[in-house]
């Protein structure tokens, strides 16, 4: 494969594991984490919910992402000892809506002591990727 061909598919590889929307563009880097960056209209709502509970106005930012396959999972559905927001594109649930199978998650370790909209609009977050097991 010569070298702008290996260019080209490490570039339609790159875009693949980018989800646009119309606040948030979400990014499955290459380690396996999540990073979340705003658009230029996700800057512009971020300032007019950042007094919002974070949960809620994280949850309105993100939106159209929810249309499109991604969603929270509750900690107790996987087990997971802690009160932080989780986040999966990677999730299979019944008629029921009984989840039935994880794979990827993504949630921030240090949610306790940082804001995730508030770190957005200073540019750029990263929450660690957990493959359920």
């Amino acid at each position: 494969m010569s070298e702008n061909a290996r260019r080209v598919a490490a570039r339609i590889a790159a875009e693949n594991q980018q989800h646009h929307g119309a606040y948030v563009v979400l990014e499955e880097t290459p380690e396996g984490n999540l990073r979340m960056t705003l658009t230029d209209d996700g800057r512009r709502e971020a300032e007019e919910v950042r007094t919002m509970p974070e949960e809620d106005a994280l949850a309105g930012l993100l939106e159209d992402h929810f249309g499109a396959g991604w969603e929270w999972v509750a900690p107790e559905e996987i087990g997971a000892l802690t009160s932080a927001m989780i986040l999966t594109n990677d999730a299979t649930r019944d008629d029921a809506g009984e989840l039935k199978r994880i794979g990827r998650v993504y949630w921030d370790p240090q949610y306790q002591v940082r804001n995730t909209v508030e770190d957005l609009l200073d540019g750029e977050v990263v929450w660690q990727g957990v493959d359920d097991d």
